[in-house]
């Protein structure tokens, strides 16, 4: 099976448009073969403020569930110089880091992430030319997964996505602000993004998860 790390902004927003198991299922996948971040729990649903991440009671029980099924990453599965060396650099996160780090130790493992800044840093530099070598084609964002969520079931997926707008700017628009975006104009929508972010981070992102 193959292994799916999931970044917590991809996280919450799969949990509020209530599309995780379609997410899964896309990347042909089961709870057992995700790993998020240790902290995730933590950040996004924090003792004392149980919505503030979540904004409604569902979409915080749909995260609860998630993470009683899924595996959190040990730091000890890394190698400690490439995380020190992605820690380094501007427009990545100490999170973000950790999960590029595990992602580049597991054989075939896809990162599905929401954070395009740390996309483009990967292959902002030459010091860090080894590791996007080794993420080639590896690296998942939204657009991406959406491409896939509406061959499966457009009509689903839209309705989904538009009842919650505030959830991503952008794919409120690609799915229709206002009104239903045709099926062709979805499609030339997220191509537009994923193609604008090949351009500048050259093969890291995926065009289609196998």
């Amino acid at each position: 099976m193959p292994v799916l790390v999931l970044d917590n902004d991809a996280l919450l927003k799969l949990c509020a448009y209530d599309l995780i198991d379609e997410a899964l299922a896309a990347f042909r996948v089961s709870y057992d073969d995700v790993y998020i971040l240790p902290t995730a729990k933590y950040s996004l649903l924090p003792p004392n403020s149980r919505l503030k991440r979540c904004k409604d009671e569902a979409t915080a029980l749909r995260l609860e569930s998630i993470l009683s099924q899924v595996k959190t990453i040990d730091d000890g599965a890394v190698d400690s110089e490439l995380l020190d060396t992605l820690l380094g650099f501007p427009g990545i996160d100490a999170g973000e880091a950790l999960l590029i780090a595990y992602t580049c130790r597991q054989d075939g493992a896809i990162l599905l992430t929401g954070d395009k800044r740390a996309v483009a840093a990967l292959s902002s530099t030459d010091e860090l030319r080894d590791i996007a070598c080794i993420l080639a084609e590896r690296i998942c964002v939204l657009e991406v997964l959406f491409k896939l969520l509406i061959n499966a079931d457009f009509e689903k997926t839209q309705e989904l996505v538009r009842r919650k707008p505030d959830v991503d700017k952008a794919l409120k628009n690609i799915f229709g602000a206002n009104s239903p975006a045709s099926l062709q104009s979805v499609q030339e929508g997220l191509d537009s993004y994923i193609n604008h972010l090949r351009q500048h981070t050259g093969n890291l992102v995926i065009i289609m998860p196998t």
